[in-house]
Formats: structure tokens, sequence, C-alpha cells
């Protein structure tokens, strides 16, 4: 009778246990990674569309808005600032402020911030604010709406013809702009916008301040100082007047 052989079978070693365990944890570490980087792009790209998105509808709602400017008033005195700065009724008047101006324009016939025929008043206005990061239009015929959020800085400056040849010599804000409002012939707009969240790694140092025309904001007086933030200006020539 032959000899059986007896074969034996080896099991893992905890050696090639940890090795293996390590390998795996090195994988999903590395997967992880991949996701977080990936899902950070992908927040990044689709912030940064939504704020061109609505810099695009506010700039081209705005410009639409400042072109109405003085229609109607042919042979008069252009104003689509209302110069007493800080005085009065402030919802005729033009204003500066430390990060949101206001914006009022006035006409005597054109649309209303829903795009229908303005019907109150004699002379008529819209009026462009921010309050609680959203930019507002308002006009005469007490419509009140809500154009786009996320607006941390609205800025606006006036061209002015200082020397009386027809053409703009220098940009001023609105109290600059006070006693010159017949030879104010344009409108310079600015915005700052951010991300809804933060996009910005806690790795790398945010930006500590940001220029919106002449107006110098620290990244302090933001909402948050790790979201995306985009500048965005327009100058906006006012139609010309016999």
């Amino acid at each position: 009778m032959k000899g059986s052989v007896q074969t034996w079978s080896r099991g893992v070693g905890l050696v090639e246990l940890m090795i293996s365990v390590a390998l795996g944890c090195f994988v999903c570490a590395a997967l992880i990674d991949m996701y977080i980087s990936n899902r950070r792009v992908h927040n990044l790209q689709q912030s940064l569309a939504t704020i061109q998105e609505h810099s695009a509808f506010a700039v081209d709602y705005v410009r639409r808005s400042v072109m109405q400017a003085g229609s109607g008033l042919e042979g008069q005195a252009i104003f689509p600032v209302a110069i007493e700065f800080g005085q009065g009724d402030p919802t005729n008047k033009s204003q500066d402020g430390d990060l949101f101006d206001q914006l009022v324009i006035r006409m005597e016939s054109g649309f209303d911030c829903v795009g229908d025929s303005l019907d109150q008043g004699a002379v008529k206005w819209k009026r462009f604010y921010v309050e609680n990061n959203e930019l507002f239009c308002r006009d005469s015929d007490r419509q009140t709406v809500g154009l786009v959020d996320n607006v941390q800085a609205f800025q606006v400056l006036y061209g002015v013809d200082t020397d009386r040849d027809g053409a703009v010599d220098r940009y001023v804000n609105a109290a600059g702009a006070l006693g010159q409002e017949e030879y104010v012939f344009s409108v310079r707009v600015g915005f700052l916008l951010d991300s809804d969240y933060p996009v910005i790694n806690s790795q790398i140092s945010p930006q500590t301040e940001y220029f919106v025309l002449d107006e110098r904001i620290a990244a302090s007086l933001l909402r948050d100082g790790r979201a995306l933030h985009r500048t965005f200006v327009a100058s906006i020539a006012l139609r010309p007047f016999s």
C-alpha cells in the first residue's frame, strides 16, 4: 500500500494581512481625495457660472434702464441723478454709500421694473438699490422687483463733462456731481458678487481686499471671505439730447 502524502494549506499571516489593510486604506484615501478635488472643482465652476450669469443680467438690466434716462425731456437739463446728496426723500436721490450706492434715473416716459409702461407722475423714476445683499428695482408706480442676490457691493460713478466740450472728462461719485447734473453724460456701475457657499481651499489665504470703481472694500466687511468673489464694471452712455 502506497503511503499517502498529506498536504498542508498555509493561512494568511499577520504581516500579509497588515499589508493588505494598508494598501486598501491607501486606495480608499486616494479615491476620497480624488472625489473631494473633483467636487471642489465642480463647485468652483458652478459658482463662477452662476456669478457670471447674475452679473450679465444685472448689467444688462441696469444698462437698458439707464439708456431710458431723460426720455421725453428733450430740450431740458438731463439728470439721471438726483444730486441733492443725502437730503430729502431718498427715493428720488442718487446717493453714495459705503458698500452700496443708490442710482435713480428720471424720465417722462419709459418702462417700469417689470417691463410695462410707467403711468404715475409727470416725471417718472426708477431706483436701483441693494437691501440684504439683493439688488432691487423700484419705480414711480410703486413696484419693487428683486433682480439678483449675493451682491456684496454696488458702486456708481457719473461721467461729467468738466470743460463743457460735449465729452466726458472724469468720473465722480454722486457728491462730486453735485451742481453738474446737466453735464452728466454717462454712468459707470460696478458690482461685487459672491458665491452661495465657500469654495476657496482653507489652506489658501483669501484675498484681503477688493476694488469696485473708486471704492476699496476690505474682505472683513464681506459676509464670507472664502466665497468666490468677482467684480463687474460697465460704462453706459446716456442718450443724446437736443
